[in-house]
């Protein structure tokens, strides 16, 4: 099971990239969500004729996968509208 820093990045961090990250957050104060931000890849959300999607067994709108993912508004996300991919 991923740690957190792990959660966060999308993969399971070695000691090399999370001494990275800890030392970047430690020198410029940057929130780790911040740092850990970019080394994640984003997250292909196919919105459905509702506008949301599926996130962890949960049916989510972009906005509300804004508040839960765990790197909060550093998150990155590419919505995409399946209602219109006909």
């Amino acid at each position: 099971m991923y740690d957190r820093l792990s959660r966060m990045v999308g993969y399971e961090v070695g000691k090399s990239m999370r001494l990275m990250i800890l030392n970047e957050v430690r020198e410029t104060g940057k929130d780790i969500r911040e740092v850990a931000a970019q080394y994640n890849l984003p997250f292909m959300a196919i919105l459905e004729a509702d506008g949301r999607f599926e996130y962890e067994g949960q049916r989510v709108t972009p906005e509300e996968w804004e508040r839960i993912n765990p790197l909060g508004k550093y998150g990155k996300i590419v919505v995409i509208n399946g209602s219109q991919a006909n």
